[in-house]
């Protein structure tokens, strides 16, 4: 079996067994397409250096200030590209695991996600949620209530952009 596909099975037996994440809150390391602005990209694919999301950085750190100041995520443009890409991450970003479209799987619906939260907001959610569920007020809410903290995939921005732009699009459909 090769290094990726043994990588790929071991993230979803950790998805799988923890509950997307458990309640320790510990990162996990997986692989990302696309660099992230800010920092560098390992040979693993993950993330170095500080990347924002539309929150600020100092000395490599992310902030969650603003970032749920503005207009919501749907109403800006779908990038159709960065869609079909997402969606495909979804799945294998271990996604799907825990969060469904109009149903609740162990953690929050994101049916209409996209017209309740900011694009920077959702983009913080997907790149810091260990940052995010202890400093966002949503976030610590969240957790309060589905008791499941989301793993810190490292995702750049990148691929924070397409899993964005799946959300829109699915939001949008309505499906």
């Amino acid at each position: 079996m090769n290094r990726l596909t043994r990588g790929a099975v071991a993230l979803w037996l950790v998805a799988a067994l923890a509950g997307c994440g458990g309640k320790s809150g510990g990162d996990q390391n997986s692989n990302t397409a696309g660099g992230g602005a800010g920092g560098g990209t390992t040979a693993g694919g993950t993330t170095t250096g500080s990347t924002t999301a539309g929150g600020t950085t100092t000395g490599g750190a992310f902030s969650v200030a603003g970032l749920d100041d503005g207009p919501r995520a749907a109403s800006g443009a779908i990038d159709a590209a960065k869609a079909e890409v997402g969606e495909k991450l979804f799945t294998t970003k271990i996604c799907a695991t825990c969060h469904g479209f109009g149903r609740k799987i162990t953690c929050p619906d994101l049916n209409g996600v996209t017209s309740r939260r900011t694009a920077q907001w959702i983009k913080g959610q997907i790149m810091h949620p260990d940052v995010m569920t202890h400093e966002d007020p949503t976030s610590k809410a969240l957790f309060a209530q589905y008791k499941t903290q989301m793993p810190n995939q490292h995702l750049s921005d990148e691929v924070a952009s397409q899993l964005l732009e799946y959300l829109k699009q699915r939001n949008k459909a309505g499906k």
